[in-house]
């Protein structure tokens, strides 16, 4: 154990082996309405920034970290003004641009970030269950130099970058006219990059994805394939997929529904879950697994509601 931090405590990894910690100064002081940022490593702790306890937060991939939170100005008025995005470092922190509250952030692995966000209305709609079409939210992307404006998706899309600049988007299809769509309709997998964005695959709408780091994705959804072993596994157990930016798919594994995933950012994914399984010669009941496409590996138990920092 190296450090300990309140419960509450937001983690993002920062790409470079350490982990940014937005929480209260003290256990306690959850109630707090600023909070303390902390970066973290294998050789110790600063205490660097204060941020609204309600700030987003999201690694850059190359030791810093994006907050979006709200800072308004003296001199603006308003009842819900936008949120101001943030970068800092270990060095200095920087106010750079501002976005609605409910903006998703994904990061872009190379410094960046992307921002989901009704900022824009698209010029379509997209399919939903039994109701009306839904305007189009705004995909950006954002680094310390700019901001674009690029793509439109639907506003409740999962966003997980990619690693190398890009976003995996995973939301309900885009149509010219969204009509009547089944409640269990798949939705669309796409790969996004600042030129060009794809529709791949298809996925059932509850899946979570997480991008491996190098490109490709992870997606852990409710399917009846069979995984690489040819077992179908147990009842309410999911399905572990890998994707690559080519359309190429594999189901790989066998997880429990409620599983927690995160990328480490070297193409592999952490899973922590309800298993029956062996950990150092001693039964355990809540693993940490480790998998990648060549295989999988029971290491570690902790508590099943510990927190994993995403990439």
């Amino acid at each position: 154990i190296f450090q300990r931090y309140p419960a509450e405590s937001k983690l993002a990894a920062d790409g470079a082996g350490g982990v940014w910690i937005l929480g209260p100064e003290s256990i306690g002081d959850a109630g707090d309405a600023h909070w303390t940022l902390w970066h973290a490593n294998q050789e110790g702790e600063k205490s660097l920034y204060r941020y609204p306890a309600e700030s987003r937060l999201a690694g850059d991939g190359q030791g810093g970290v994006w907050l979006l939170c709200e800072t308004a100005d003296e001199s603006e008025g308003g009842e819900d003004p936008d949120w101001c995005l943030w970068h800092a470092s270990e060095s200095e922190e920087h106010r750079l641009y501002t976005y609605p509250r409910d903006s998703q952030l994904a990061s872009d692995g190379q410094g960046g970030i992307w921002i989901l966000c009704e900022t824009e209305r698209g010029s379509g709609s997209i399919a939903s269950a039994g109701a009306a079409a839904a305007p189009l939210f705004r995909l950006w992307h954002a680094t310390a130099s700019a901001e674009r404006a690029l793509h439109s998706f639907p506003g409740d899309a999962k966003l997980s970058g990619d690693g190398r600049g890009g976003v995996w988007v995973l939301g309900a299809p885009l149509v010219a006219d969204a009509g009547e769509v089944a409640p269990d309709a798949d939705w669309s997998l796409w790969h996004v990059a600042q030129a060009e964005k794809r529709c791949l695959l298809q996925y059932p709408a509850g899946s979570r994805i997480q991008g491996d780091g190098q490109g490709g994705v992870w997606i852990l959804c409710e399917t009846t394939d069979e995984g690489e072993d040819g077992s179908e596994g147990s009842d309410g157990d999911w399905c572990l997929w890998h994707t690559k930016p080519d359309g190429a798919e594999i189901c790989l594994y066998r997880y429990p529904k409620e599983t927690k995933i995160a990328g480490d950012g070297l193409g592999g994914v952490w899973l922590l879950c309800e298993t029956t399984g062996s950990v150092d010669g001693e039964e355990a009941s809540r693993c940490l697994w480790h998998a990648t496409k060549e295989g999988e590996r029971n290491l570690y138990e902790y508590p099943s509601n510990a927190k994993l920092a995403t990439t």
